[in-house]
């Protein structure tokens, strides 16, 4: 396999291209600069035949109409994403101007479906609180888990936004996240990777938490 990361938009968000030997080619959270993405794609003859995404914040979905034209790709998410994006669509901002919303997902994910795609098979983890309906994508065989902006290296998602929630999100990752192996990576929608263990151990807003944090978080 290779794991392909783009560092796009104003944000700095990381959208993963993701194929294995025959060019069989997901895409998790293409969020903007579409012609770099494709640009990718087309260099590399690969067979873009899903894009997967975490959750429907601006940053991440920015250029998901654009691939799925180029491409003729699918599109997932969760339904109840789906309906938080559609109910608040994302504006025009200082930093991020929404040229066009993603389609209707081609068909929607929920938590324990397996998506298979080429030799991949990725297990859906509804992870709410980030967003109402979030969810990270699970790559057992490869010990990979997406973790869009559930979980990060040393941080958790914010969620001060509409629709956040601290402590369903911080239950989230207690329940579908460390349950995990400590051996699995875990690739954020931004900044470094991480592993399981080493959040389990060294996050400061997962230490100690029973029910009710201590801290919000800085991301």
């Amino acid at each position: 396999m290779q794991i392909r990361r783009a560092v796009v938009g104003p944000f700095q968000e990381n959208c993963y291209i993701v194929s294995d030997e025959n060019g069989e080619t997901f895409i998790i959270d293409p969020g903007d600069e579409e012609d770099l993405l494709l640009s990718v794609v087309e260099r590399d003859n690969l067979k873009v035949r899903l894009i997967a995404n975490t959750h429907s914040h601006a940053d991440h979905i920015l250029a998901i109409a654009p691939i799925m034209r180029a491409t003729g790709c699918g599109f997932v998410m969760t339904a109840e994403e789906d309906a938080f994006l559609r109910e608040r669509p994302p504006t025009s901002n200082a930093f991020i101007t929404v040229r066009e919303l993603p389609p209707p997902p081609t068909h929607y994910v929920a938590d324990g479906d397996v998506i298979e795609i080429g030799s991949f098979r990725l297990r859906v983890l509804f992870t709410p609180g980030h967003t109402p309906g979030g969810a990270c994508y699970y790559d057992e065989a490869h010990k990979l888990v997406y973790t869009g902006d559930t979980l990060f290296q040393s941080s958790i998602g914010r969620t001060d936004f509409p629709g956040g929630n601290t402590n369903q999100l911080l239950t989230s990752i207690r329940d579908k996240l460390l349950t995990l192996p400590d051996e699995v990576t875990i690739l954020p929608g931004h900044g470094d990777p991480s592993t399981i263990g080493n959040e389990r151990r060294f996050n400061p807003f997962l230490q100690g938490w029973r029910g009710s944090p201590a801290t919000e978080p800085a991301e």
